[in-house]
């Protein structure tokens, strides 16, 4: 998409909405207002003047057009902040595992009772896998293929224990160690692995969007937001004097809701937005 389309100014009603998305939660630009849509991968120029909400300027149509870190003005952590803390709970689930096969191999040779999660369901990453929401394909495509190795691995455990039925004590030892490498040796290595890939997947996979609005005055400013989803009439639930949520509420007029779409859909306030320019 160029800087030059507009892709929602066929419509003409103020009660029509451009719907964008910050982490999991929506938020709403009358679309009355939007003059732009395109992917934010352009070069900004520093420019003094300008607040330390403002990340740059650009040329849009002739015109310098600041852009305004909307994460910051909301009080929502930078991607940056987002994928350091994601490769850190990648980095603490692969610790879990590697404990995870060390302490099974110790209970099977000291003879003690194995009490970690034989059910891949209930350990901490297998939680978070069973929650996890993205519209980033590639990290849900590579967590698909952690699914099969991560429910072998945690299988181990039974099938470990479940030699001990085998009366050849030199049998159910060999079968014992051969599970536990094969634990160790293909399946820990592939899933550790493939949790390091969506740690790159999840850097690479963000698409930084830019939404060019004006206000009445004819001023222009471009909003940075993490993903464009779609164009919705709203109704609203809540004014802005009963508004209380973990977002930054100055910049937020209203809260509505859609048919289309589940939760609440915060409505920005433009001029509000525009102060934040300074």
């Amino acid at each position: 998409m160029t800087l030059e389309q507009n892709p929602v100014e066929e419509h003409e009603n103020e009660d029509v909405w451009l719907i964008v998305k910050l982490r999991e939660q929506n938020f709403a630009v009358n679309c009355q207002n939007v003059l732009g849509i395109f992917r934010a991968d352009m070069e900004t120029t520093q420019m003094a003047g300008y607040s330390s909400y403002v990340r740059g300027v650009i040329d849009f149509r002739g015109a310098v057009v600041p852009l305004l870190e909307l994460r910051n003005v909301l009080g929502v952590i930078s991607f940056e902040q987002e994928h350091e803390e994601f490769c850190e709970m990648m980095e603490l689930r692969k610790g879990d595992h590697e404990r995870w096969v060390q302490e099974l191999q110790r209970c099977v040779h000291e003879g003690d009772e194995f009490k970690l999660a034989t059910d891949p369901h209930k350990c901490a990453f297998g939680k978070w896998y069973d929650h996890y929401h993205s519209n980033n394909q590639s990290i849900l495509f590579d967590l698909k293929k952690i699914d099969e190795p991560h429910k072998n691995l945690h299988a181990t455990a039974e099938k470990v224990f479940a030699c001990k039925d085998m009366q050849d004590a030199e049998k159910r030892g060999e079968k014992q160690e051969q599970l536990m490498n094969q634990a160790s040796q293909e399946l820990m290595p592939k899933i550790l692995q493939l949790m390091d890939d969506m740690k790159d997947l999840y850097k690479s996979g963000y698409k930084e969007m830019c939404v060019v609005i004006s206000n009445e005055q004819n001023k222009m400013m471009g909003l940075l937001v993490d993903e464009v989803n779609s164009v919705e009439s709203l109704q609203t639930v809540e004014s802005k004097s009963l508004f209380d949520s973990a977002f930054s509420s100055s910049c937020i007029d209203h809260v509505a809701k859609s048919v289309h779409i589940n939760g609440e859909i915060f409505v920005l306030d433009k001029e509000a937005l525009f102060g934040k320019l300074f």
